[in-house]
């Protein structure tokens, strides 16, 4: 599920569950205040298994480390101000 989507429950005042695909994706899994554990779970743009060696831990931690990074200055402020402009400055 999208974050822009959670204006919709809130518009037309229902309840709503947040599902997730965040097996899939770990880097979705921060916005339900859950870490993913890069040293055995591989970056889905890369070729990596759960048995990495040494270097591929290194370069999957830096991965998952830029992940984060472009989801706290790009993502998650874009989403805010998406979702405040729509939502009448709530």
């Amino acid at each position: 599920m999208s974050d822009c989507l959670l204006i919709l429950p809130h518009k037309f005042n229902v309840p709503f569950g947040y599902l997730s695909p965040s097996s899939l994706f770990p880097n979705v899994r921060r916005g339900l205040g859950l870490r993913p554990f890069p040293a055995f779970e591989p970056v889905l743009i890369t070729t990596f298994s759960d048995e990495m060696t040494f270097l591929q831990r290194t370069i999957n931690t830096v991965l998952h480390g830029l992940m984060d990074i472009s989801q706290d200055w790009l993502h998650f402020p874009w989403t805010d101000e998406f979702l405040t402009r729509h939502n009448g400055g709530r």
